[in-house]
């Protein structure tokens, strides 16, 4: 699309024409004009929220390019992430053999210490911190079946309704939304199916399809978001995806999906880049509906002063012990027998413990919130 002579309008230039396209180097710019004014803007990046198009075809173009200059943003800066810390990270290859050493030697010694629970050892250990990482997802219908809750299309009729209306859906809210698009009338269901096949959606409707967890925006009044970080998460822990659905209570909250975090991206909100993680391995599953109702996360997951109870409170995701993690992955494990996935999923539990040196003999009984 020829994007000379294109109408925009800045938040506070007002509106301007494009009147020139150029590269230098690798990094694309556009020269608009405001009556006379000339200003540069870095292209695409400065229509992700300082810019917007004002004609149709013009603004879903543009919406396009942002999305899959944001995609290659990512990749990019993942990529590099991971070279850097490869030695910091030896860990993801090598670590299980050393602590595969470690153990035997201690097997080799004669101690009659009985074995403690993952949470004294941790207390014990100088790196006491919190590594897999819990998700508060918007609930998504799509693509439900007897195998998974959803996540893998574009949400019904009426969850984009609930969400909505509800309050819930942080980004379905905004005018940006395509589902709010819908909700308002400004498009029909068979556009919006063209946004979702474009991956332009959300990050719920395709979670169970690229299994990349996001830890999104922070968003002022005036619909300005923020991207959030990702400090703690790292590779070879867990990723615990929850939800609710519409009618039910924080008390209700369910596990429908984990994974094992093979890459760990931090966040850049000076580049306007979330933090995310993502799985590449075998190593995940997916929660029938009816099973995912026997996963209360709240069975497992607790503040760490006991104080907070079921309430969620603010922010997207919430860091969770090796213990949490592990007695989720022990119960999953249990659901899973008698099913296709009982192997993988008793793998699963048991390379985690493995790789994270977790005695399973030592796992406690679940002790969330609800256990109190």
């Amino acid at each position: 699309m020829n994007i000379i002579g294109q109408v925009v309008e800045h938040k506070s230039l007002g509106e301007g024409i494009i009147c020139n396209h150029k590269i230098k180097g690798e990094v694309s710019y556009i020269i608009v004009d405001f009556s006379g004014d000339h200003k540069e803007f870095q292209f695409p990046d400065i229509f992700k929220n300082i810019i917007k198009a004002k004609e149709e075809n013009f603004k879903q173009h543009m919406a396009q390019l942002v999305e899959e200059k944001k995609d290659k943003d990512k990749m990019d800066e993942l990529n590099r992430t991971l070279q850097r810390q490869k030695e910091e990270k030896h860990f993801v290859k090598d670590e299980p053999i050393v602590r595969k050493a470690k153990l035997a030697n201690k097997k080799n010694k004669k101690s009659t210490t009985k074995s403690t629970s993952t949470r004294v050892r941790k207390k014990n250990d100088k790196t006491e911190k919190d590594h897999n990482i819990a998700f508060k997802c918007n609930f998504c219908d799509g693509g439900k079946s007897q195998e998974q809750v959803g996540y893998n299309g574009l949400c019904s009729v009426k969850t984009i309704k609930a969400n909505i209306e509800s309050g819930r859906g942080e980004w379905c809210k905004f005018s940006e939304s395509p589902c709010r698009q819908y909700y308002d009338g400004d498009i029909n269901r068979k556009e919006l199916e063209e946004y979702c096949k474009a991956g332009r959606v959300c990050y719920e409707s395709k979670l169970l399809k690229n299994w990349v967890a996001y830890a999104g925006y922070s968003y002022d009044k005036e619909g300005i978001g923020t991207p959030r970080r990702i400090v703690r998460a790292k590779v070879n822990q867990l990723c615990i995806l929850t939800t609710r659905n519409p009618d039910m209570e924080e008390s209700q909250r369910y596990i429908f999906a984990v994974f094992l975090i093979d890459d760990a991206f931090q966040g850049e909100p000076k580049d306007d880049q979330e933090g995310c993680v993502e799985s590449r391995s075998k190593y995940r599953i997916k929660l029938s509906p009816k099973q995912a109702k026997q996963m209360l996360f709240w069975n497992y997951y607790h503040d760490k002063e006991g104080t907070e109870g079921t309430r969620w409170y603010t922010g997207l995701f919430r860091y969770m012990n090796d213990e949490m993690a592990a007695q989720i992955l022990r119960d999953i494990a249990k659901i899973k027998k008698g099913t296709h996935d009982e192997k993988l999923a008793d793998d699963f539990f048991k390379y985690f413990c493995n790789v994270n040196d977790i005695d399973i003999d030592s796992i406690g009984e679940n002790n969330g919130a609800l256990k109190r």
